[in-house]
């Protein structure tokens, strides 16, 4: 049961690693400026 924990987190680790690196890049910084904008805009 220990073993599946630990795998668990480890999974969970390099999955917020890998989220954080690719929303690091430009192209997604771009996007999401675009889509937090479009959101904003249509709350008015």
């Amino acid at each position: 049961m220990l073993c599946m924990r630990i795998l668990r987190s480890a999974l969970l680790y390099m999955n917020t690693l890998t989220l954080q690196d690719t929303l690091g890049e430009s192209e997604w910084a771009e996007f999401l400026k675009l889509a937090a904008a479009s959101v904003l805009d249509a709350r008015g």
